[in-house]
């Protein structure tokens, strides 16, 4: 379903419950948060790249949107900023647009092998790096979230790192775009984006209320 075809549906929907009207700006201002609200009901909670699994639903409702990055190698100071993350993704999903929903697994290649890098909470970094059983090492490498980077413990910058991300879906506009969501979900993001017009025609209609009690 192209943007075009959502906004007609959309104005079906809407026209039937006699709501306010909307103009386009509006409409694909609903549609476009009405994706994120859509995307985000299937992310579990919990830190980003900690033990996210893809069953079949989140496969069926958001799959189009998740992606592997190419290998990506940290800096000397074990970073990779969430920008070099971001325009490696826009590359490869061929959405100009698109921004970092959330970071679902990141993995080390040493050796031919692929090694999962778990997330280092901070407040456990300190008791992790004097833990000589949990300190992070080539084998067991942790990641931290810090600003806008990924910091990895210990660094390696021979190591290939995958970032597996959600990435946010692509941003309708009055073209007619196709929305990179699964096509049997476009009927689910309509409903939310009238929910989300609904909202906003209670605080008309209260407004002018208002207007007429003064």
């Amino acid at each position: 379903m192209t943007t075009v075809q959502m906004l007609e549906w959309f104005d079906i929907l809407e026209d039937k419950s006699a709501s306010v009207y909307f103009t386009e700006a509006e409409k694909l201002a609903f549609l476009n948060n009405a994706c994120l609200e859509f995307v985000g009901q299937f992310l579990p909670e919990g830190e980003e790249g900690d033990n996210f699994e893809v069953d079949s639903n989140i496969e069926q409702k958001i799959g189009t949107l998740i992606w592997e990055s190419n290998p990506l190698t940290m800096s000397a100071s074990g970073v990779i900023t969430r920008a070099a993350l971001r325009t490696d993704i826009r590359t490869i999903s061929g959405d100009a647009t698109c921004e970092l929903f959330k970071i679902g697994a990141i993995e080390f290649k040493k050796s031919g092998r692929k090694i999962q890098c778990k997330v280092l909470r901070h407040n456990d970094k300190a008791a992790f790096e004097e833990n000589y059983f949990k300190r992070p090492s080539y084998t067991t490498p942790k990641h931290l979230h810090q600003n806008n980077n990924i910091q990895f413990r210990p660094v390696d910058t021979l190591a290939e790192v995958y970032i597996t991300v959600i990435k946010t879906p692509k941003i309708l506009t009055s073209s007619a775009v196709d929305t990179d969501l699964p096509i049997d979900t476009h009927n689910e993001v309509v409903a939310i984006a009238l929910e989300f017009a609904g909202y906003a025609s209670r605080e008309e209609m209260l407004t002018q209320i208002v207007k007429s009690i003064k």
